[in-house]
């Protein structure tokens, strides 16, 4: 029988779904290897709804922000789409920090899929979620086909006062629905 009251399920609730990670190791070693798979219900077990993406890519100048789980899925959904062969995916630099900050450093590249350098920044809630990942990346070569998901609006530096870009305009980015 149905009560009308059903609770949202989040990933805070992933106990259900049998995912509580006690340590950054684990947490860490849950996204990477979800990752390498492409497995996007896995890799989302990382994050919550408040949660927040950011990533430059330097070829195009884009900046994307990702807010929430609905984002943050799309922006991996795009990403796996632009990641078709694995064959060179390398990971030289992977620094886990449990204390004093919850965090992972990671530098990466996929030559294979045109990611010819990324770097990545995780700063994790005490919960072992993801509240705030930082991407930089090159990405050379055809860039894929995506239709416009978001207009952000963002200024280089905005002052207490709340003013414009340094030319007094403001800036307006296209969030394209590319990874970076």
């Amino acid at each position: 029988q149905n009560c009308g009251c059903e609770a949202e399920v989040t990933s805070a609730d992933a106990k259900i779904d049998g995912y509580a990670p006690q340590s950054i190791s684990e947490a860490w070693n849950n996204h990477f290897e979800a990752f390498a798979a492409q497995d996007l219900d896995q890799i989302m077990l990382d994050y919550t709804e408040d949660s927040v993406l950011e990533s430059y890519e330097s070829t195009s100048g884009n900046l994307t922000t990702a807010s929430g789980l609905v984002e943050i899925r799309q922006f991996f959904t795009d990403l796996f789409a632009i990641l078709t062969d694995l064959s060179e995916l390398d990971a030289p630099v992977v620094q886990v920090t449990e204390e004093p900050v919850k965090q992972v450093y990671l530098i990466w590249s996929c030559a294979s899929s045109g990611v010819t350098f990324a770097h990545d920044s995780f700063y994790y809630d005490d919960n072992y979620r993801i509240v705030r990942q930082n991407i930089g990346a090159t990405i050379v070569g055809p860039s894929p086909t995506m239709t416009p998901t978001a207009i952000s609006e963002r200024s280089k530096e905005s002052n207490s006062n709340g003013k414009d870009d340094d030319d007094g305009a403001k800036t307006a980015s296209i969030v394209l629905g590319s990874i970076f």
